[in-house]
C-alpha cells in the first residue's frame, strides 16, 4: 500500500507493507471473478483488478458504513495523536532508543513504549498514538510513512487493524476496513481524478466492485 514505488516491504516492530502498483499480484477470488464475470483482468492500483460490478444486496449500505466508521476513526486517530505529541514534549517523557534506531518519546513503563507517545523509524516512518504490550502499536494513530503516505486510524497488536483512511502520495485515498495491515472488508478509494471504487477487499485486492 505504498503509493510511491513498486515493492513489497517488510518493516520492523511486525508491520507488514503492501508496495504500489503489484499489477502481477491478484487473490484466487479475484482471478476466478476476472475469469468467469468480466473477462482480461487489469490491475491498476495497489493490487486492485477493476472486476465488474457485483450485485450484493444491502453492499452499497454496508460500504457507506464502513467509509462512516473509517471517517469517526481517522477523526479519533487525528485527536490521540495530538495528545501524543504533547505527551511526548511532556517534562515527564521516557525517551527511549533501541539500536535498530528507533526512537521513542512519551509515555512508558519499565524501559517499554507504553501509552501516548510518538515512535520514530529509520526508514522516516514516524507514528504518533497509542502503545502497549511491549512497544507495539494498539488503538488509534496517525502514522507518516517514509514514502509520504499517511495512515490514521486504528491499530491492534502493531499492524494495521480496524476502521481507519490511508492517504498515498497521488492524491487516492482509502476509507474503510483493515486486518492484518491489509485492507480487508467493505471500502472505498477515491482517485485524484474524483474516480472512486466502493467494493470489498480480502489481502489488500479489490475482489468486488459494487
Amino acid at each position: 500500500m505504498s503509493g510511491a514505488s513498486d515493492r513489497s516491504c517488510g518493516w520492523g516492530f511486525g508491520r507488514r507493507f503492501a508496495g504500489a502498483r503489484r499489477r502481477g499480484r491478484l487473490g484466487l477470488a479475484a482471478l476466478l471473478l476476472g475469469l468467469f464475470c468480466v473477462g482480461p483482468l487489469s490491475g491498476s492500483f495497489a493490487g486492485e483488478v477493476e472486476p465488474g460490478p457485483v450485485d450484493r444486496p444491502g453492499a452499497a449500505a454496508l460500504v457507506q458504513q464502513a467509509v462512516e466508521e473509517a471517517e469517526a476513526a481517522a477523526a479519533a486517530a487525528r485527536i490521540v495523536a495530538d495528545q501524543a505529541e504533547m505527551a511526548a514534549q511532556s517534562a515527564t517523557a521516557e525517551h527511549l532508543t533501541w539500536d535498530s534506531g528507533h526512537t521513542y518519546s512519551g509515555q512508558g513503563y519499565n524501559n517499554y513504549a507504553n501509552g501516548l507517545g510518538v515512535m520514530s523509524y529509520p526508514d522516516g516512518s514516524v507514528h504518533a498514538g497509542q502503545r502497549a504490550n511491549h512497544n507495539a502499536r494498539n488503538g488509534y494513530g496517525v502514522e507518516t510513512y517514509g514514502d509520504g503516505n499517511r495512515y490514521e486510524g486504528e491499530f491492534a497488536n502493531d499492524v494495521r487493524d480496524g476502521f481507519g483512511v490511508f492517504y498515498y502520495t497521488d492524491g487516492s485515498l482509502y476509507q474503510g476496513h483493515f486486518r492484518d495491515d491489509w485492507r480487508n472488508g467493505f471500502g472505498r478509494i477515491i482517485y485524484p481524478d474524483g474516480a472512486v471504487a466502493n467494493g470489498w477487499w480480502q489481502d489488500d485486492n479489490l475482489v468486488e466492485f459494487y
